[in-house]
């Protein structure tokens, strides 16, 4: 009887060790004066990308580079991985290819943006998804907007009711196809 208990004794601390779970802190960027994520993707060559409101971080498993400038606005709201294409990223202004190399990055602005919503570009936009046949469309505030052939056009829709209610100014768009390729 007294193997046994030795034996359970023995037991329980192998259980007890191997059910521990470790975790690690790692500060990828600690100049971040906010901090906010807003998407973290990866690109096709492997770099992990996180949009905040500050920018772009890059990393690369060992360490991490800070684009700070290369939005304008700065204000990165996600990202949308493409087979075999430059990753996109979604910011205030626009939406921007990352066009990653092993040794440098390059941006190339898509669609430009700015402060006015007019028809020929894009207004505060928040949401990217890509269509079956590589239509890209966009969710702004009040429409969404569809990118082909280099050209755009905003789908409208009517201003909410509850357009004085401050929850009402965040709203964004998430968009899907079915089967036959309605959105």
């Amino acid at each position: 009887m007294k193997y046994f208990y030795i034996i359970l004794f023995i037991c329980s601390i192998t259980i007890a060790k191997g059910q521990l779970v470790q975790s690690g802190v790692y500060n990828f960027y600690e100049g971040l004066s906010k901090g906010l994520i807003k998407a973290i993707a990866t690109d096709n060559i492997g770099f992990v990308w996180i949009a905040t409101d500050e920018g772009l971080i890059r990393l690369d498993g060992k360490s991490s580079i800070f684009f700070k400038d290369e939005l304008p606005g700065r204000f990165a709201k996600g990202f949308l991985k493409r087979k075999d294409k430059p990753l996109l990223v979604v910011h205030d202004y626009g939406v921007t290819e990352i066009i990653s190399r092993p040794d440098t990055t390059y941006f190339r602005k898509l669609i430009t943006g700015g402060t006015v919503d007019t028809d020929e570009q894009l207004f505060f936009p928040k949401t990217l998804y890509e269509g079956k046949n590589q239509t890209l469309w966009i969710g702004e505030l009040q429409s969404i907007v569809r990118f082909k052939d280099g050209k755009i056009k905003k789908y409208r829709f009517p201003q909410s009711i509850d357009s004085g209610n401050i929850y009402s100014i965040y709203r964004s768009f998430s968009m899907i196809e079915d089967d036959t390729g309605r959105l």
